[in-house]
C-alpha cells in the first residue's frame, strides 16, 4: 500500500508538471496533504519502508521543485505580457 501511495503521488506531481508546462493552471498546495500523509505513514513504517519513502520524497521534492519553478516562470511571463 505504501509503495502505491508513493507512486500515485509521484505520478500526480509529474502530471501536474506536464500540465503546467502546457499552460494549464495547477495548484501546488494540493500536494501538501499528500506529503503530510506520506510522512505519517513513514512514522508507522518499518525501516525498509522508511528508506523507500525517503527516496520517494526526494524524487517528489525534485518534481515539485521543478513545478514551482515552472509556475513562477509562467507567473512572471503573465505579468510581463499583461503589461503590454
Amino acid at each position: 500500500m505504501l509503495n502505491t501511495v508513493m507512486q500515485e503521488t509521484l505520478a500526480r506531481a509529474e502530471q501536474a508538471l506536464m500540465r503546467a508546462r502546457g499552460g494549464v493552471p495547477v495548484e501546488l498546495a494540493s500536494f501538501d496533504d499528500d506529503v503530510s500523509r506520506l510522512c505519517e505513514l513513514a512514522k508507522r513504517a518499518d525501516l525498509a519502508d522508511r528508506a523507500m519513502i525517503a527516496m520517494g520524497l526526494q524524487q517528489l521534492d525534485g518534481v515539485l521543485g521543478e513545478l514551482e519553478d515552472t509556475l513562477r516562470t509562467i507567473a512572471g511571463n503573465s505579468r510581463f505580457t499583461a503589461g503590454h
